[in-house]
């Protein structure tokens, strides 16, 4: 028994040993590995360090105890591009098993991040994401209770360099699940500045609740200046996901921005721009409130508009939902400007308004892209403005006023990933007035269609009431209609056609057609007068045109057509027509009877007729018959309209009268007019009836001429002379004449005597009118009385008071119906 005790005893001793021997070396390797324990951690920093692009340089101090880690004065780096003043670390071995430190200090930690890309073996490690993200319940480690100084972070693209500065702490919370994070962040740089301050609590789950305060921020770039930034923002994340967000975010004095070379906004200015957002995930959609206000705005586009004094306020109110957004107002917007100024000549007078009642948009992502629909309304308010009108022929510009009451502008319209825009724009019950030309345009409505593919039309628009708003207006109320479409040409370009009529509710008497097309700038219009009948029994002039109400009994047709071709270097073609056709109507005493006319304007800019135009009236009767009345005439417009007359023609007293060829003045304030008028054959015993002289009869002719100086309302003649053509007789028997010269001695009874039955062999009469005094006539006469002295001849010379000058007045009357006419017609066919 005892060898067996014995046997059984010496593997026990052996085991001893072995197990004493074993620990003998793990203490020996302990020992070891703990005197090499900084050596290892410098291994490990260098080995992490240069995978990370940073080589380590150098390392002062590395201290490793069992429940803390120190690092003093590490450079790393090829350019020393991190550098560290102190980083320490504290643990207890039951929070290091669960990967938690109980406290990390960095001091001075200084880092130059490389910003080129850098390559990354795929491992294990970095090719799966991280647990939290994958896990349906996160868990994030407990953060230690961490101290931040002098953390500077330094980004440098090579172009502009961003100083980041990061200071704070991270305490504990009075609840233990949670932890508190202070942090003071601040990012400075050619570019400008930012300084800012976070504020928040965290718990395991991922959880946070936070504040962010931006106390001071400037940028300076060249596309964008903002003198002064600030702002707050409070959130809160649940399981790391963004939950809520209110923030509002002050931006002041911004003073330029560019967006491109491409871009038609060249400058914006804005005393503050404030943005205001109330954002929430409710299920599965995300919806914000987002309120943005611009106050003292100004904007430029391509130096061609510039407007000034702008503010915006517009309450949003958005909504995502898997793939789409939907934007709404949640109350009226409102836009307002002072100033507008342009390359237009358009000033305004009064501020500009625009309510914004209606503002739907929607876009949703679709595999392509993104599609877009949207439908705003805006509302005008009562405006003013002015506009510089040039004038053609002395380039000077006078400001004429636009007041403008709007109705409400619906834009509606959507656009598609693969396909173009198409939309349209309302315009409803607008008012516009021209004070100075007293027009006011009331109920313009107009309907544009962008982009649309199944039909030609671009727009349609009317104007319910067009009203001359003078105590005598020109014209009555009329309306007006059109359209414009789009057209294909040979060329393949498309042009723009635009109809229009307008009329009264009776008749529609004015007609408009133009085309355009933008490649080349080439573009026609043309402005019909729709052939007006007029009869005694119907229609009337003045139910059309209430100033031309002196008109009486009309009858006849009137019509007219101006045509305009341009291009981009101006008019290159402009003419026009006008007719009236069998015209008769009494105006006052003056009955006008077989009027017909045609003028043929050939250029309207200026103004030039063809030759031979002609005006003629079988009757023209204003107490004077004048029949046969016919001129022909040629206008020509320089510096002031003239009319070149080649011949003007009437009957008048059984002959006729005709006027030389001739410069008329149109203009009232041109120059007098100088024309000769040349009387033939004229009846004499009609026109001594004429004259109305008591008693006075006479058988002959007459003819001769008389030079006339028209001063538009005055008349004179210089030497006017008119002579019989052949021998006649010629009778006094005036009762009223022999009491007036009885008793004046047997030399005067001889002479009363004579020209009871006075045959002449000559007759004159001797004319002069100034512009200030009355007519100048003497009649003399070379014949005798066969009962008289044997028949021996005598001359007479005998100052005549009389109504000789009823004849200058038909003559003067006959221009100046003609002059009219034309100075009426260039006003109705200039466009």
């Amino acid at each position: 028994m005892n060898n067996a005790m014995s046997e059984i005893r010496v593997p026990n001793h052996q085991w001893k040993i072995r197990f004493s021997m074993i620990m003998i070396v793990l203490l020996l390797i302990g020992a070891g590995f703990y005197h090499s324990r900084n050596y290892f951690v410098e291994i490990f920093l260098s080995n992490q360090l240069s995978k990370l692009g940073y080589p380590l340089q150098s390392i002062a101090v590395i201290d490793l105890t069992i429940n803390q880690l120190t690092i003093r004065n590490l450079i790393a780096g090829n350019h020393k591009e991190l550098r560290l003043n102190e980083i320490r670390g504290s643990w207890n071995w039951q929070d290091l098993l669960s990967g938690n430190l109980d406290s990390l200090t960095i001091d001075g930690l200084y880092i130059a991040p490389n910003l080129q890309p850098v390559n990354i073996e795929p491992t294990a490690s970095n090719s799966q994401s991280l647990s939290l993200f994958n896990e349906k319940a996160i868990h994030i480690p407990k953060l230690p209770v961490l101290s931040i100084n002098d953390l500077v972070i330094e980004l440098n693209d090579g172009n502009r360099a961003i100083t980041i500065l990061l200071s704070g702490q991270s305490r504990p919370h009075e609840n233990p699940k949670m932890q508190a994070v202070d942090l003071s962040v601040a990012a400075l740089g050619a570019p400008g500045e930012i300084r800012g301050q976070l504020q928040a609590t965290l718990d395991a789950q991922g959880n946070i609740q936070g504040h962010i305060v931006v106390s001071k921020g400037i940028v300076n770039l060249p596309q964008v200046q903002i003198a002064g930034l600030t702002g707050h923002a409070a959130f809160t994340l649940i399981g790391l996901r963004l939950q809520q967000l209110q923030a509002e975010l002050i931006v002041a004095g911004t003073q330029q921005t560019t967006l491109s070379k491409a871009s038609q906004l060249s400058l914006l200015k804005a005393d503050e721009f404030i943005i205001k957002s109330d954002i929430r995930q409710i299920n599965e959609s995300w919806q914000a409130n987002l309120d943005l206000q611009l106050n003292k705005g100004q904007f430029v586009a391509d130096n061609n508009l510039s407007i000034g004094k702008i503010s915006v306020s517009l309450p949003l109110h958005i909504k995502s939902e898997r793939d789409s957004w939907r934007i709404a107002l949640r109350n009226a917007g409102q836009i307002h400007f002072d100033e507008l100024n342009s390359n237009f000549p358009i000033v305004i007078k009064k501020p500009l308004s625009l309510e914004i009642t209606r503002a739907d948009i929607e876009l949703e992502k679709d595999i392509p892209g993104i599609n877009i629909k949207h439908d705003i309304l805006v509302n005008l308010n009562k405006f003013s403005a002015f506009y510089q009108e040039t004038h053609l022929h002395n380039k000077k510009s006078t400001a004429r006023e636009i007041q403008l009451e709007a109705g409400s502008v619906n834009v509606a319209g959507a656009q598609s990933f693969n396909d173009g825009y198409r939309g349209s724009i309302l315009l409803n019950e607008t008012t516009l007035i021209l004070p100075e030309d007293r027009l006011k345009l009331g109920g313009i409505s107009a309907h544009w269609l962008v982009g649309s593919s199944t039909t030609k039309r671009i727009a349609d628009f009317s104007i319910k009431q067009i009203k001359h708003l003078a105590q005598d207006p020109l014209f009555a109320p009329l309306s007006l209609s059109g359209n414009i479409t789009q057209q294909a040409n040979v060329n393949k370009r498309a042009s723009y056609l635009l109809s229009l009529i307008a009329g009264t509710s009776s008749l529609s008497y004015l007609k408009m057609d133009g085309e355009y097309a933008i490649e080349n700038g080439d573009g026609q219009l043309i402005l019909q007068i729709l052939p007006i009948k007029f009869a005694s029994s119907k229609l009337q002039p003045k139910q059309l045109f209430p100033s031309l109400a002196a008109l009486e009994n009309v009858n006849g047709q009137i019509r007219g057509k101006t045509t305009i071709r341009w291009s981009k270097k101006g008019v290159s073609k402009s003419n026009a027509v006008i007719s009236a056709k069998d015209f008769s109507f009494a105006y006052g005493s003056t009955q006008v009877k077989g009027l017909n006319t045609k003028l043929s304007l050939n250029n309207l800019l200026p103004i030039r007729s063809e030759s031979k135009q002609n005006i003629s009236i079988q009757v023209l009767d204003f107490g004077i018959p004048i029949q046969d009345f016919l001129v022909s005439y040629q206008i020509n417009i320089r510096d002031t309209p003239q009319v070149f007359l080649d011949q003007l023609h009437f009957l008048i007293l059984g002959g006729e009268v005709t006027i030389n060829p001739a410069v008329i003045n149109l203009d009232p304030n041109a120059g007098a007019s100088q024309i000769e008028a040349h009387l033939n054959n004229i009846d004499l015993n009609t026109f001594f009836k004429w004259i109305e002289i008591d008693g006075l009869t006479g058988d002959g002719r007459l003819s001769g001429k008389i030079p006339l100086t028209l001063d538009h309302d005055s008349i004179a003649i210089t030497n006017g002379y008119l002579a019989a053509k052949e021998a006649g007789t010629l009778s006094l028997q005036s009762e009223k004449v022999k009491e007036l010269l009885a008793s004046q001695g047997e030399e005067v009874d001889l002479l009363l005597q004579a020209i009871e039955n006075f045959h002449f062999k000559e007759l004159t009469l001797n004319l002069n009118k100034s512009d200030v005094h009355d007519l100048n006539v003497k009649l003399s006469l070379l014949g005798n009385n066969p009962n008289v002295k044997n028949g021996q001849d005598f001359r007479l010379n005998i100052q005549l008071e009389s109504k000789i000058d009823k004849l200058l007045h038909a003559i003067q009357q006959g221009l100046a119906f003609s002059n009219k006419m034309l100075r009426d017609s260039l006003q109705i066919s200039n466009p």
